[in-house]
């Protein structure tokens, strides 16, 4: 994003309630977990259009605490939310890009029952790693792999 305008639009499309192609849960810690605190936004989980790619985020802070992998079983495990979504019915499986680097993600959608697809190396950069130039280069670039997680199979009785 170049510009205020495209980051505003970023930002319309991003949400909800503009945008019904995309499904987004924040990830709240409890009062209870730290007494006397109010309950607080520490990451969300979701999809983005056309509604199929799952993403997820928590802030670093509570990261290998196990809240991500709490709220991605209860988004899309057996019994997640997704699932029973009216709007989503259509949907067979979710897919997720996880950055090659990034094993904790990948023991994350694993609890789902996530199954590994395609890998792309060398497809993006990182922020951090963009040069003076603005551009990130060839040998920073990173790779990411596909991941699948199916729509639980309906037991019939």
């Amino acid at each position: 994003m170049q510009t205020l305008a495209q980051s505003s639009e970023w930002i319309k499309e991003s949400l909800t309630s503009l945008n019904p192609n995309i499904d987004k849960y924040a990830i709240i810690l409890k009062s209870s977990v730290e007494p006397g605190m109010k309950p607080r936004m520490i990451g969300l989980v979701g999809t983005k259009a056309p509604g199929d790619e799952m993403v997820y985020m928590l802030n670093h802070l509570y990261w290998r605490q196990g809240y991500m992998s709490e709220a991605i079983v209860a988004f899309a495990g057996p019994e997640g939310i997704f699932w029973k979504l009216e709007n989503r019915k259509h949907i067979t499986s979710l897919m997720a890009d996880i950055d090659t680097e990034n094993f904790n993600s990948v023991k994350t959608i694993k609890k789902v029952g996530g199954r590994e697809g395609e890998t792309t190396m060398k497809c993006y950069g990182l922020y951090r790693d963009k040069g003076p130039d603005g551009i990130v280069p060839e040998e920073k670039k990173r790779g990411f792999t596909r991941w699948y997680v199916d729509r639980p199979a309906v037991e019939m009785s």
